[in-house]
């Protein structure tokens, strides 16, 4: 306690360390030969206080039990989640709050523009647009049976949507790339099931996801958006059997892409793969900055990835949930949501303790 605050301790810390300044006197007292008087003090913070940022992933209070897919934040104060059967969920800076939503289409991404202006999309092609007083139906892309999977808006008048077949025939490869013009929604079929979109700026983005030949490994699909035209990325090595689940991009040459038991890391000039994980399922990624980033997904159990600036490395699930989507608001404040309505809020706590000064008396 100092000037009538506590400190919490952390007890690894204690049992490793504490006993140093009281002991070390004592020992080379003994050594010496010769008494030795000591006494215990604390001296001032900047004397001798040990502080330390700790991040934890703790489980919060959800309204909801249906499984939540996509997670954005607008602010450390605004935020939304969206799920099963058209679940919406608005975080007010206090707590996580259902709000009436007009469809019961399952919703699989949400990109806001703003506080007063974003975009949701999901299943049967729905679409549903916030005008910062609801979320409203603003129509169907023109295909009935394609699933809406990931939507990354640039602008008022400038937004991506990829989409995967889900009508008949549904195991072969099929997509579509949809795009926003501030009126309505183009789209445009592909050869391949799409998964995600990530724009850097307006002549700048990616779309991931897979090919998928009958009887053959699924190849990992990379698009590279030139301000003209979508083309295949071709730098990724052809001995790569994945998909691509999730893109997150800080610049034009710095950029994540994560999928089936892969992260694959854009340089500028290629994408590689920097990390293989047999089993998992990474299904979402966004970074705080080049020396921050996480990824969500599951194997058996919930997974959490971290990548701390020189490599990626798993963290303490406190759910054993399925993890789908993460959003980072800063380095110290994020949030991930998964199945059964499961949120996490990722925080960092700033750890100090006092350490005892030791003054030493020597006799003659």
């Amino acid at each position: 306690m100092k000037n009538g605050q506590v400190f919490p301790v952390p007890i690894s810390f204690l049992i490793r360390f504490a006993w140093l300044p009281v002991l070390t006197p004592l020992i080379v007292a003994l050594i010496a030969n010769r008494p030795v008087a000591t006494a215990v003090s604390f001296g001032t913070l900047e004397e001798n206080a040990w502080a330390a940022n700790v991040g934890y992933w703790s489980s919060v209070p959800s309204p909801a039990d249906s499984d939540l897919y996509a997670v954005t934040m607008v602010s450390a104060h605004d935020g939304w989640a969206m799920g099963r059967n058209g679940i919406i969920l608005h975080w007010n800076g206090d707590t996580w709050q259902e709000v009436d939503s007009p469809t019961t289409a399952s919703l699989s991404s949400v990109s806001m523009v703003s506080a007063d202006n974003g975009w949701a999309l999901g299943s049967d092609g729905t679409v549903l647009h916030w005008d910062g007083d609801s979320w409203y139906i603003w129509g169907n892309v023109p295909a009935e049976y394609y699933c809406l999977m990931s939507m990354a808006m640039v602008s008022a008048n400038d937004g991506w949507a990829v989409a995967v077949w889900g009508g008949p025939s549904a195991f072969s490869s099929a997509g579509s790339i949809f795009h926003w013009d501030g009126v309505s929604w183009e789209g445009q079929g592909m050869p391949y099931n799409l998964y995600s979109v990530a724009m850097v700026s307006p002549d700048d983005g990616w779309i991931g996801g897979e090919q998928y030949v009958e009887a053959s490994p699924s190849r990992p699909v990379l698009l590279h958006w030139n301000g003209i035209a979508w083309q295949r990325d071709t730098s990724l090595s052809p001995d790569i059997s994945a998909d691509i689940r999730a893109i997150a991009m800080l610049s034009t040459d710095d950029g994540w892409a994560v999928g089936w038991g892969i992260i694959l890391h854009w340089n500028g000039e290629s994408w590689e793969c920097v990390a293989e994980l047999p089993g998992s399922i990474l299904s979402s990624v966004d970074m705080a900055s080049a020396s921050d980033g996480w990824a969500v997904g599951w194997n058996d159990n919930a997974m959490i990835m971290h990548w701390n600036g020189v490599s990626w490395q798993p963290v303490t699930s406190p759910t054993s949930s399925p993890l789908y989507s993460v959003a980072m608001v800063s380095d110290n404040d994020g949030w991930a949501v998964g199945q059964g309505g499961t949120i996490l809020h990722y925080w960092v706590s700033i750890e100090r303790m006092y350490l005892p000064l030791v003054r030493r008396d020597s006799g003659p």
